[in-house]
């Protein structure tokens, strides 16, 4: 049953208060500025192939984000600029093609979605 009753001024002031104080769900929540400063960067620098990435981690100003199917790494920054593991200024084709690389070195092998224990060895995030 719905109460089609109109609230006062009053009404809508606590409700929309006791709303801000007490969100249902964080994740029913329009995008935050946290969310958009983590995947800003990979949308700007790849407009039309950041599908498949995951953001990971922010190191300074350095998002890094690992593609889920592949495990490859890229680290950009907020301007576009991309970097390898070790944080050193890289052109966006070099950073491609070394998560090329890696995505195809892992196909081959077999070990395209590597276990926990492999990936915890063998991370490629920024080492700085």
């Amino acid at each position: 049953m719905t109460n089609t009753r109109e609230q006062t001024q009053e009404e809508q002031r606590r409700q929309f208060q006791h709303e801000a104080q007490n969100p249902v769900n964080d994740k029913t929540q329009p995008q935050n500025e946290i969310d958009l400063r983590h995947y800003a960067p990979i949308h700007t620098a790849l407009p039309n192939d950041a599908t498949g990435y995951d953001w990971k981690r922010e190191t300074g100003d350095i998002q890094s984000y690992q593609h889920v199917e592949s495990r490859a790494w890229l680290h950009i920054d907020s301007q576009g600029q991309f970097y390898d593991r070790q944080a050193h200024p890289i052109s966006r084709e070099t950073a491609l093609s070394n998560a090329n690389d890696l995505s195809t070195q892992a196909i081959g092998t077999g070990q395209a979605n590597p276990d926990k224990t492999a990936t915890a060895n063998n991370d490629l995030g920024l080492s700085i």
